[in-house]
């Protein structure tokens, strides 16, 4: 995958890393090179179709290993078929099937070492792959985005835009498309070999200083890359040596023709335009407008309709949908799993933090945070007659029950009537805007609810509704203290007397002046503006519903 040899020659400045060392910042991810990894654990399972969830048991542990680093990962994975890859696809399409027919042949023979090795050669990471896997990191709350083509000219887009500080990858077109930080090898561990671009110009042998990323661009497509086969006998360091003694691609395939041991193809010079026009201009998609835009910007007198080997254009709804996994990005036709059990690795239970979270967390936040458990949400605010049994060591059936709320009133600010509990991984830009919005309305609009939202509850409906959140409704000088909640230390006297709601989770108040409310709010900001460099990556679900 990638330029031959171009790692080799950028040896002298690999630098080994630990992943923590991206600790609080977003890390994109080449979704499909894990993915191939992970599949040789169960090359043989795939081949003969049996049903395995060993390669999403591999992500996820790559994917829990990132977050236990506080890296927030960025998945992305790859597309639909690039026209100007078309060749090398088909290329290789014809060595897996050689290897799969290999494979068989020793299986039969009962040399399962030896088919074992042809199947993983023959390894073919497939739209329902990544379905599944795509199911397990929804299921997490983790970041990911299918590419509309290559996962490569994405993860650059997204690196250039600012949404990530680094890309984990197997494949060292990154560094052409001009990605800054590169992470390749990286273990289990989070260890692995970075290659960043601000080490270009230090002095080795095939140094860089002398190179603009044009020439470098051009110096790998001249060395062989996946849009365009090398010329025979001309590797990564020949190319290295003709452009920096010819500056331009066009002088240097001239001077090769004068070479007579090398041949070039009299449509060469068609071909290199169309590779360089490739890593320029492929499509991708923008999050920012929902649509599929080029790489970099198309010059006016190109006529982008006859560029279809950067991509096709695609309808901005079904892009969407393909980007959101929900739509196979070759067929254009929905994704959907025959064992859904067998896919995503089994739920957890509901425990104490689930519960407790459950009643604390912002539902408009939740889109950026945890999510908010939808089962037991719709019991409570719904109004439907919903026969699913919850159980919890939490607490009791009889308490769940009374909880249970079966009427159908219209509209209440839900996300009013639940404290906000703030994530320690939230970034300078978001305390601003709450610092900001707090300090002018007095205290945290998540923490009040407001005399006109509970008078559209019908009294004679919602008076139970009423009477639960009734603990958490504040005067404008009282705040609740997150760190305050669960007190284990009330007597059992005061927690008979509480609400069933409170029955072991309470709500302590304290009251204080706004000079004390601005002092705290001040230092929690500054403490956090150094904590945090960069804003947070705001998520896919920003995008509106279709």
């Amino acid at each position: 995958m990638g330029i031959q040899g171009l790692l080799q020659i950028l040896k002298p400045i690999k630098t080994n890393i630990s992943v923590d060392k991206y600790a609080w910042f977003t890390v994109g991810v080449d979704g499909h090179c894990w993915l191939h990894k992970g599949a040789h654990a169960c090359a043989v399972e795939l081949a003969l179709n049996e049903p395995t969830t060993k390669y999403i048991e591999f992500f996820m542990h790559r994917v829990r290993m990132l977050k236990f680093y506080k890296v927030t990962p960025f998945i992305v994975f790859d597309g639909g078929h690039l026209p100007a890859k078309a060749r090398t696809e088909a290329e290789r399409r014809a060595q897996r099937e050689e290897h799969r027919r290999k494979g068989f042949a020793c299986f039969e023979k009962g040399l399962k070492d030896k088919a074992r090795d042809h199947f993983a050669k023959a390894i073919e990471v497939t739209p329902e792959m990544v379905f599944k896997v795509i199911q397990a990191l929804r299921a997490e709350n983790v970041q990911y985005l299918v590419a509309p083509y290559e996962a490569d000219a994405q993860l650059a887009y997204l690196e250039r835009k600012g949404y990530i500080s680094a890309v984990i990858t197997e494949d060292s077109d990154l560094l052409v498309f001009g990605c800054k930080n590169v992470i390749f090898k990286m273990d289990q561990y989070g260890n692995g070999e970075e290659i960043s671009r601000d080490n270009f110009a230090a002095s080795f042998e095939y140094s860089m200083a002398q190179l603009s990323n044009r020439h470098f661009r051009q110096m790998a497509i001249l060395s062989g890359c996946d849009y365009l086969p090398s010329i025979h006998g001309i590797g990564i360091k020949t190319a290295y040596q003709y452009i920096k003694k010819y500056h331009t691609a066009e002088k240097a395939i001239k001077n090769l023709r004068l070479v007579s041991k090398y041949y070039v193809p009299l449509d060469y010079e068609e071909n290199f335009a169309r590779a360089e026009m490739t890593f320029l201009h492929q499509r991708v998609f923008d999050m920012e407008t929902g649509q599929l835009v080029t790489f970099t910007p198309v010059p006016e007198n190109m006529d982008i309709k006859n560029m279809d080997f950067i991509g096709l254009e695609i309808d901005p709804n079904i892009a969407r949908k393909i980007v959101k996994g929900y739509l196979n990005p070759i067929t254009m036709q929905p994704l959907s799993m025959e064992n859904p059990k067998r896919a995503i690795l089994a739920p957890k239970t509901l425990n104490s933090q689930d519960i407790r979270f459950h009643f604390m967390k912002n539902v408009e936040s939740s889109k950026s945070s945890m999510p908010i458990n939808k089962e037991i949400t719709s019991r409570l605010f719904a109004g439907k007659e919903n026969n699913t049994e919850i159980k919890s060591k939490y607490f009791s059936q009889d308490t769940l029950k009374e909880i249970e709320v079966k009427t159908s009133f219209k509209e209440i600010d839900i996300s009013k009537s639940i404290i906000t509990r703030k994530s320690s991984s939230q970034k300078t830009s978001e305390i601003e805007s709450i610092k900001t919005r707090e300090l002018t309305n007095g205290i945290p609009e998540s923490s009040k609810l407001s005399e006109r939202d509970l008078n559209s509850v019908s009294n004679a409906q919602n008076s139970r509704v009423i009477s639960l959140i009734q603990p958490i409704i504040k005067e404008k000088e009282t705040v609740i203290l997150p760190k305050e909640i669960c007190d284990t230390n009330k007597s059992n006297d005061d927690k008979e007397n509480q609400s069933p709601l409170h029955t072991r989770c309470t709500l302590r108040k304290r009251s204080f002046s706004k000079v004390d409310y601005d002092d705290r709010i001040h230092k929690i900001a500054q403490g956090w503006r150094k904590k945090f460099a960069r804003t947070e990556l705001q998520p896919l679900e920003e995008f509106k519903d279709m």
